[in-house]
């Protein structure tokens, strides 16, 4: 109607589709949605802020499984570290880490050689025992194939009063 408020006006044309009625300077000053986006918001269901998905859970490693190579600079690191623990014991970890850094960054690649042939023994031990562990692992599977039929072996005597389950 004629004595309709400027709201109903927007209502009744967004439904029709229509464009709202007003000046531009009115129109500029109003920002509008497009239905379609609107209808889209209406349907999509509504996100919870500050959760997050639950954490997917990690397979248990293997107690057996060797531990990987150290890398050089993780090799100075830890010499270093009980160096400046005992010169400075009232440092925490952090701050150690932070005197540390930067001596590694100024280390010439002479004194870094020392330690990158140190990770690279490391690294060769690392590939070996993982070989080991594998080639293991695969016996252990083999062996196991053949024990899956339930029965125990037991002395003859005994034999003839138990009973084997398949």
């Amino acid at each position: 109607g004629i004595n309709a408020e400027y709201g109903d006006i927007m209502s009744s044309s967004e439904e029709e589709g229509a464009k709202p009625q007003g000046s531009d300077e009115e129109q500029k000053g109003k920002k509008r949605k497009a239905p379609a986006k609107k209808a889209a918001k209406e349907k999509a269901p509504a996100k919870k802020r500050g959760k997050k998905p639950p954490a997917k859970k990690r397979t248990k490693k293997d107690p057996n499984e060797p531990k990987r190579g150290s890398t050089a600079y993780q090799m100075f690191a830890k010499e270093r570290r009980a160096e400046l623990k005992e010169e400075k014991p009232e440092l925490k970890f952090g701050e150690i880490s932070k005197l540390i850094s930067p001596e590694w960054k100024g280390l010439s690649k002479e004194d870094k050689k020392k330690w990158e042939d140190l990770a690279k023994k490391d690294k060769e031990r690392y590939e070996r025992e993982l070989e080991e562990y594998k080639n293991k692992q695969k016996d252990d599977e083999g062996s196991d194939e053949d024990d899956d039929n339930g029965c125990l072996l037991y002395t003859s005597d005994a034999a003839d009063d138990l009973l084997c389950v398949d």
